[in-house]
């Protein structure tokens, strides 16, 4: 269940059209993302208080159960997170939702960052979209055998601090990768639809988005 509108009954009929405007860009961008989503798990989309009208600061879109457990065989974990704004015209009125920052962090059991996507341009020295490859792509065994903790850096110590740059990346892209390359499962009740919904939606993201580099 993703957050439902305020009433808007007291407010003046300007304010009133311009705010159910607003939560109608919002409601389209977050219920795209509950549908990825929820061919992997039973978790929700959560809106920011005040995520519905526009703001002179970045809304957010998180998961009420963070990090999602992943079904499959690597056991692995997905942390999501998006920043938002409302685009207004000129006069003011909502027109589009833009993304304005993203991760996509996935961890093992234990906790330990596999990889993860980024994108935080407010950040200057590291503006562009990125990988970061974590420690837990080396295994605990060869850390074990090496006589080193769970939590060391297996890799080369520049490559952990790199920011590999990519592309703008989409969930669905990252979610399709972990099902066919490292073993994770949708739900059942999706096992035959996951594909088609994943899709779908990334082609309306495609079609929406106000950048493609």
């Amino acid at each position: 269940m993703i957050l439902t509108a305020p009433k808007w009954s007291a407010w003046p009929c300007s304010f009133r059209l311009a705010d159910n405007r607003s939560y109608a860009e919002v409601r389209r961008f977050s219920k795209d993302i509950q549908r990825v989503i929820s061919c992997f798990t039973r978790a929700q989309i959560l809106v920011s208080p005040g995520g519905y009208r526009p703001s002179n600061r970045p809304h957010s879109l998180t998961v009420s159960d963070d990090p999602i457990r992943l079904h499959g065989t690597s056991r692995l974990w997905l942390s999501i997170r998006y920043m938002y704004e409302i685009v207004q015209d000129r006069r003011g009125a909502p027109v589009d939702v833009h993304t304005v920052q993203y991760s996509y962090d996935v961890d093992d059991e234990t906790g330990r960052s596999v990889f993860g996507y980024h994108w935080h341009p407010a950040i200057s020295n590291r503006p562009y979209p990125h990988l970061h490859i974590g420690h837990a792509t080396v295994d605990l065994d060869i850390l074990h055998e090496a006589g080193r903790s769970d939590n060391a850096n297996g890799l080369r110590a520049e490559i952990a601090d790199v920011h590999f740059p990519t592309g703008r990346i989409s969930l669905e892209s990252v979610l399709r990768m972990l099902v066919t390359d490292l073993g994770v499962d949708p739900l059942q009740e999706h096992a035959s639809d996951w594909q088609a919904i994943l899709a779908e939606t990334e082609h309306a993201f495609q079609a929406r988005q106000s950048w493609h580099h």
